[in-house]
């Protein structure tokens, strides 16, 4: 049954994906893509021990950080000063004898958490906007990279790699997620992916399973810190969105950064 939903779940989510990728216009796309995001960063905040008041503020710095990818028209230094300013202010009203001793921790967390994980998902808009073709390739990647992992680290997975963040994560299970993207990525250049450098392709094919296996352990810790399996349950047989999105975290930056190297190289 648990097998089912998941596969309903998916299919679900990759259909609409497909329409709003292959169909959709700018501003549509983004509109997707923003309340996945931010249904990602509200299940985030209910993982982290953090005031509400706070979580407010982490909210609106989100919001410059997605206005900046959609129009440009604000720059990412201008937003990353007004952050810590602003953060810097508002610690210094709120903070008291005690609540002193966490100061540190809520200044990181005002910062680091829109960057982390708006800033980073963000990312998928600029692939989009290049091609479809290279979203479909990241979605593509990252998919057949984690069922390798999670088939080949459950039949003979011996030696984990992250005991703490993630148990089930094994070595071989990893070894299995960039062989069989590398396989996946030769594939995809004979095919829908022909147009393109066949070097950028399968160095994507390595490096995007390499750090989606790494994306996925990080925001892992997050839920072992708070004693939770599941960022939340509103994805029949997924979890929630943050579990759903977790990889990209990393993968989507990175991938980005290959793409725009490769086309600065043409």
């Amino acid at each position: 049954m648990e097998l089912i939903k998941r596969t309903l779940t998916a299919i679900v989510l990759l259909v609409l994906i497909y329409f709003l990728a292959v169909k959709g216009s700018p501003t549509l796309f983004f509109i997707f893509l923003q309340i996945v995001i931010y249904l990602a960063l509200y299940e985030l905040l209910n993982l982290i021990e953090l005031k509400n008041e706070y979580k407010l503020v982490i909210f609106i710095y989100s919001l410059l950080i997605s206005f900046y990818f959609f129009t440009q028209k604000i720059s990412i230094d201008t937003i990353i000063l007004t952050m810590i300013l602003a953060s810097g202010i508002l610690l210094l009203k709120r903070t008291d004898s005690e609540t002193l001793k966490d100061f540190s921790s809520n200044f990181s967390k005002l910062f680091f958490i829109p960057f982390y994980l708006v800033f980073s998902l963000n990312f998928i808009f600029y692939i989009w906007k290049v091609s479809y073709l290279h979203l479909f390739f990241l979605i593509l990647i990252i998919s057949i990279g984690d069922t390798a992992a999670y088939f080949v680290g459950s039949l003979i997975g011996k030696h984990k790699m992250f005991p703490v963040a993630s148990p089930k994560k094994s070595v071989e299970g990893f070894i299995a997620s960039i062989v069989f993207s590398l396989i996946t990525a030769y594939i995809a250049l004979l095919t829908f992916y022909k147009l393109f450098p066949p070097t950028f392709i399968l160095l994507s094919g390595a490096i995007i399973p390499l750090v989606a296996q790494l994306s996925d352990p990080i925001e892992s810790l997050f839920k072992r810190a708070v004693g939770v399996k599941d960022s939340s349950n509103i994805l029949p047989g997924h979890g929630g969105f943050l579990d759903r999105i977790d990889s990209y975290i990393f993968a989507a930056p990175v991938f980005f950064l290959l793409i725009r190297y490769f086309t600065l190289l043409k």
